[in-house]
């Protein structure tokens, strides 16, 4: 128990430290582990009031119920948003803040959240870090399965059999049993394929640039749970969610504060080894055995969904003529890609192919067009 009992130290000082303010504080609080977490240690550290913020779906399942859980326990405030269909109209101002394209649907809830917050606080805590440090996506569980299976012989045959319809999930396992974990990581965490891309780019688009896998720190690991934790902080992390939360943020003059990245914290999680701190079964072994009693069961239990928009229905239903738009052969990508090549996903996705990745593709390619459009720039291979 020492191990935990360093750790819940080192958690609530995190919090308290990310106090120190000399106006109001606030909470991103969805209805997951990380969040509630960190609102458990900040409702320890004494500071009052503690404002949440959460965000919900109209007519979608979402974690407003699980979220309002922690906030009657631990909040003085709670303030709930809902997110409708006509939200397309945030993502090109929203992607006008950003130097760079992102591809993250996530960023417009962010930018929704940070709006609303900042009319109550100029500060929020938030749970950022945790599914990298922990393992909470559904790929940490996998890799460790996929881990164990390296050690006994036939067994990766067996998984690929096994995730034979997921294309992402198939080609980890072949990079894996080639003995490449860093290029299965990168496999696990990307939208597209190398065929895909293939299918995508031109033929004379510079291949080599677009599919080589690029090093990061510690992606060479012994396993490929260690080369997702080495991706997932050295890249996502940094790259993406902090990105995210910063430039969407700072948009509303707010600013974010992550107890969970402390480098104090951070250390202390991170040289565990990679078998102690993920697990073939479930996401985040250890911090959720550290949360038990401590936070609501219902957030312990609930899948993960955080706030990306819901893409599967609403790129079917009220955002199909926003995606369609984007996507024609006036686009200011169409050059970038293939003739037809963009439509042939769309239509794929609507006749049901492509798996559960279709519509983060489809996303990420209108996202692009959006960031075009907002910078009136004109791409090509």
């Amino acid at each position: 128990m020492k191990w935990f009992e360093a750790f819940d130290a080192e958690l609530v000082e995190s919090a308290r430290l990310r106090t120190v303010s000399d106006v109001p504080i606030g909470v991103f609080l969805s209805g997951g582990v990380d969040s509630n977490v960190v609102l458990e240690a900040l409702h320890r550290t004494g500071h009052r009031p503690i404002r949440t913020f959460t965000l919900g779906f109209e007519g979608l399942p979402d974690e407003r119920a699980t979220a309002a859980l922690g906030a009657r326990r631990f909040a003085e405030e709670h303030v709930e948003l809902v997110a409708k269909p006509d939200v397309a109209r945030e993502v090109a101002e929203t992607l006008a803040h950003f130097a760079d394209p992102l591809g993250d649907s996530a960023v417009v809830t962010t930018a929704l959240i940070a709006r609303e917050a900042a009319r109550h606080v100029k500060v929020m805590v938030n749970g950022d870090g945790g599914d990298e440090l922990f393992g909470g996506y559904y790929r940490y569980p996998f890799a460790r399965r996929a881990d164990l299976a390296r050690r006994v012989p036939g067994a990766l045959a067996v998984l690929r059999r096994r995730y034979g319809d997921r294309t992402n999930a198939l080609e980890a396992l072949h990079q894996l049993a080639a003995g490449h974990p860093d290029h299965a990581a990168r496999e696990l965490c990307s939208f597209f394929t190398p065929p895909q891309i293939e299918a995508l780019l031109p033929r004379d688009a510079p291949h080599a640039l677009a599919l080589a896998p690029p090093p990061w720190p510690g992606a060479c690991g012994p396993s490929l749970a260690d080369a997702l934790f080495a991706w997932d902080s050295g890249r996502y992390l940094p790259d993406d969610l902090l990105v995210k939360v910063d430039v969407a943020s700072m948009a509303h003059a707010l600013e974010n504060r992550s107890p969970l990245l402390d480098h104090r914290l951070f250390e202390h999680v991170g040289r565990l080894p990679a078998a102690r701190r993920t697990s073939p079964r479930e996401t985040k072994p250890l911090l959720r055995r550290h949360a038990r009693g401590r936070i609501a069961p219902e957030a312990l239990a609930a899948p993960k969904r955080g706030f990306q928009l819901p893409l599967e229905e609403w790129l079917r239903g009220p955002l199909a003529g926003w995606l369609d738009g984007l996507i024609g052969a006036d686009a200011r990508t169409a050059r970038l890609f293939r003739p037809g090549a963009v439509r042939a996903l769309a239509d794929g996705f609507h006749a049901g192919r492509g798996g559960d990745l279709a519509p983060l593709r489809l996303w990420a390619l209108a996202a692009l067009e959006c960031w075009a459009r907002a910078f009136d720039v004109a791409l090509e291979a």
